[in-house]
């Protein structure tokens, strides 16, 4: 995965990567991702408006998107820590865009400390 900048005048904010599906490179905005869920090396990432298909490991992703607010809750999914709706701390799940993303006991500690919240 590679971040593109087409002009210099682009504020940082826009950052995007293309994809491809069949014989068309397909443009991702960032902030467009909700979250990142894998099955063995194929990543499926879910944005507000599809679902893309890349075939990379979840943990290349995880490095490349840590930089832009994602953060690993489970084993298979990354989750953009500004578009979480909620975060059911009973149930271990996250809702996102009406999503509901399992949270593992692994990851669980880790998200809340990058989560801010008042108790």
């Amino acid at each position: 995965m590679k971040e593109i900048n087409v002009s210099k005048n682009n504020p940082p904010s826009l950052e995007f990567f293309f994809v491809k599906s069949k014989s068309i490179l397909e443009k991702i905005s960032i902030n467009e991702i909700l979250f990142i869920h894998s099955i063995g090396n194929q990543c499926f990432i879910q944005t507000i408006q599809k679902k893309h298909s890349v075939i990379v490991p979840l943990s290349k992703l995880a490095l490349t998107f840590k930089k832009h607010g994602f953060h690993q809750c489970h084993r298979n999914y990354l989750v953009q820590l500004l578009l979480i709706d909620s975060f059911d701390l009973k149930e271990n799940k996250i809702l996102l865009n009406n999503f509901s993303i399992p949270v593992s006991r692994k990851y669980k500690q880790s998200l809340l400390k990058h989560l801010d919240f008042l108790i």
